[in-house]
């Protein structure tokens, strides 16, 4: 694969978010790596943000019917779920 301009102005920017990670951030994490949400963003500066944005993650990314069909009343209870059974952990750094 060649490396095109936009694939290498990525990778500067995903290290750019890397020397910006402060400590008392909040982030997302599945297995260990922080995640980057729909929303773009992988640090907040609460807890409350945090869970906010995994919320409006799973209202962006998969419509209210294919949530139901997943078994749960709405992006609320799915994030719950997750980070009940921690597949899902919201952590400070």
């Amino acid at each position: 694969m060649i490396a095109t301009e936009k694939n290498l102005k990525k990778v500067l920017e995903d290290i750019e978010l890397q020397k910006k990670i402060v400590p008392g951030a909040w982030v997302v994490k599945h297995n260990g790596k922080i995640l980057t949400l729909a929303s773009g963003k992988g640090l907040w500066k609460q807890i409350g943000h945090a869970k906010a944005a995994l919320i409006n993650h799973f209202e962006h990314i998969y419509p209210y019917s294919q949530i139901n069909e997943f078994g749960f009343k709405d992006a609320k209870a799915l994030s719950h779920y997750l980070l009940e059974e921690k597949i899902l952990v919201v952590e400070q750094l």
